[in-house]
């Protein structure tokens, strides 16, 4: 378990969304996210990469399951508390660095692990990249969201901040996918895509990759033990919510 005084002098330099964010995702410690991770089959394996890290809480609990973990973000704040909050865990390595553009030649990882992050990105590229450093038999694991949950941050607004309107920013996201999906211009910095389950299983299938799974956040469960414990609700109003997928990459020809 993280200790709280390392997490709270990690925030100390954090804007009000941020800091609000990081206390949230290691309230708790990481154990609830090795159940996670198990329950997609993200355990055992010899070389991870956590795929746009954040605050490094989902790389930490890859590091207590898998042989090495590289965690990448390309938010320099975020890769400052992550390197801090891993330092003592000598089989994890965080770095700054683009998903759309990742610094590792191909076929380099067993497992890409993407948790909320793809969304941020142009999506078409991202998953071109997590694909090119997956070797074969590798598992790719990407969480996303869906138009309910931005209709949600509309109507509800929740996690509001002095810097961070929720409306704003699910219109904004709104506005973005329309623009990325008929004209292929990629959101900028902060703005989202909305990614339905059926959209982003065909760019999985379109890279080559098999889906094994996709479903409401939380759905996944590939290897008998206790049932994963979702954090997001399938459905906003009738409307899909966050969604999970599991892909892995055909063997060599």
């Amino acid at each position: 378990m993280i200790d709280p005084e390392r997490v709270a002098a990690a925030a100390r330099d954090l804007g009000p969304r941020d800091a609000q964010f990081l206390a949230r995702a290691y309230a708790g410690g990481t154990d609830r996210y090795l159940s996670r991770l198990s329950a997609v089959g993200f355990m055992g394996l010899d070389n991870v990469l956590d795929a746009g890290c954040g605050f490094g809480q989902w790389s930490l609990a890859l590091a207590r399951l898998c042989g090495r973990v590289t965690a990448v973000d390309d938010d320099p704040a975020r890769v400052g508390v992550a390197l801090a909050l891993a330092a003592g865990t000598p089989n994890l390595s965080v770095r700054h660095g683009s998903i759309e553009a990742l610094p590792f030649p191909d076929a380099t990882f067993d497992g890409v692990f993407c948790y909320s992050v793809i969304y941020y990105t142009d999506v078409r590229r991202a998953l071109r990249e997590l694909s090119r450093v997956l070797k074969p038999r590798g598992a790719l694991y990407v969480c996303s969201n869906g138009l309910g949950w931005y209709v949600y941050n509309i109507i509800a607004g929740p996690n509001r901040t002095q810097n961070f309107d929720p409306r704003t920013y699910g219109l904004n996201a709104l506005w973005t996918s329309a623009r990325y999906r008929a004209l292929g211009i990629p959101p900028r910095h902060g703005a989202s895509v909305v990614t339905s389950r059926r959209w982003l299983s065909h760019l999985i299938r379109s890279n080559g990759l098999e889906v094994l799974g996709v479903g409401p956040e939380g759905s996944i469960h590939v290897n008998g033990t206790g049932a994963p414990q979702p954090f997001f609700r399938d459905r906003y109003w009738g409307l899909e919510g966050v969604s999970e997928w599991l892909a892995r990459k055909p063997s060599a020809a």
